[in-house]
């Protein structure tokens, strides 16, 4: 189940951060703040590094958090892989 969310305050952002059982950071340009919020809940965040700095805070913040290094993937490939795996898998996600 995908959930698609509007811009809206930093409370609501907190609130649906509690509501997923995993976050998809945008591999072209990371989540920033929306990917802080979810770590900081304790929602596992998968995130793919690119090139550019932009691209690079999911991981940046993953690391930092400490809640998510093995949710660093390498590739689109390895992105989906992992998020397919983690979806059939909803009590590693619960207890993450």
């Amino acid at each position: 189940r995908l959930k698609w969310s509007p811009i809206s305050p930093e409370s609501e952002f907190v609130r649906m951060a509690t509501a997923v059982d995993m976050f998809l950071d945008t591999p072209l340009c990371n989540a920033h703040t929306t990917a802080t919020y979810s770590l900081w809940v304790g929602t596992p965040v998968i995130t793919a590094p690119a090139r550019k700095p932009v691209a690079r805070v999911g991981s940046s913040l993953s690391i930092a958090s400490e809640l998510g290094r093995d949710l660093i993937t390498r590739s689109m490939e390895d992105y989906e892989r992992l998020a397919n795996i983690l979806i059939s898998k909803p009590a590693w996600i619960r207890n993450y």
